[in-house]
């Protein structure tokens, strides 16, 4: 979904556009994009209701009532993640869109504004197991993807072909977010230099943002495999004391659930 695409509209307008202003022949042509595709999966983390809303959740519902009339029987993965390290990610990657906000006045605002209602996963499952059934929708830890043993579930659960997946490289990591270092760092930098953020650009590089570009795509992830990551596992990493309040008090009952 995240592809630039000429279907790039249909996919974004699915999963933010609220109902009194969509058409449903969108979905239709999104329908013939994937037949001629041949597509067995779509993924995006739009699909759960995350990009403008900042993970409020409020379009949870349009969206998997949309997918249930794009794939009437379709079987539904879902992905979770636990919420605190979720969150971290989620902060550090606001940092590198260009925010300059501690990690927690960052959540404190998340939470005063009703945005982080996408982490109560029970809601989430309950409502798409509604949906489509119960037996239609896996549930797995993000944790646990990446081992083979994960991947032969996914494949049964879908009702794809065996395979031995000895060309997939659970060592090979995209988009890490900075090291800890790196976001003091970079709050410091986007002080001083456009940024997507300022610029408005929500999706994809932005060839004109050159400055941020240089900071963003080489120089952190640079300073990260170098020095920091490295040394940040030897010393602790990335904390939260408002986080951990927060998960011990909202997010660990929804779990239990």
């Amino acid at each position: 979904f995240l592809e630039p695409s000429k279907w790039e509209r249909e996919f974004r307008d699915l999963s933010i556009v609220d109902p009194l202003y969509y058409e449903n022949k969108q979905l239709e042509r999104i329908g013939m994009f994937l037949a001629e595709g041949g597509y067995e999966c779509i993924s995006s983390e739009g699909l759960t209701g995350t990009g403008l809303s900042h993970g409020s959740g409020y379009q949870m519902r349009f969206i998997a009532e949309r997918l249930k009339l794009l794939c009437p029987k379709a079987k539904i993965f879902i992905v979770i993640r636990n919420q605190a390290k979720a969150l971290t990610s989620l902060y550090r990657d606001d940092i590198k869109y260009g925010y300059r906000m501690s990690c927690d006045n960052w959540l404190k605002q998340r939470f005063e504004r009703s945005e982080l209602g996408y982490f109560f996963y029970s809601k989430t499952i309950g409502l798409f197991r509604k949906i489509f059934g119960a037996k239609n929708v896996q549930v797995l830890a993000f944790e646990e993807l990446f081992r083979i043993e994960t991947l032969n579930k996914i494949y049964e659960f879908a009702g794809f072909p065996e395979d031995d997946f000895e060309y997939v490289d659970f060592g090979l990591k995209s988009n890490e977010g900075y090291s800890a270092t790196s976001v003091k760092i970079a709050r410091v930098i986007n002080g001083f230099v456009n940024t997507k953020l300022t610029e408005g650009v929500t999706m994809y590089t932005a060839p004109r943002l050159q400055c941020y570009n240089f900071f963003r795509y080489k120089f952190y992830p640079f300073l990260d495999r170098l020095l920091f990551t490295r040394w940040e596992k030897k010393n602790g990493g990335f904390r939260s004391e408002y986080l951990d309040d927060v998960f011990a008090g909202s997010f660990g009952a929804d779990n239990v659930k």
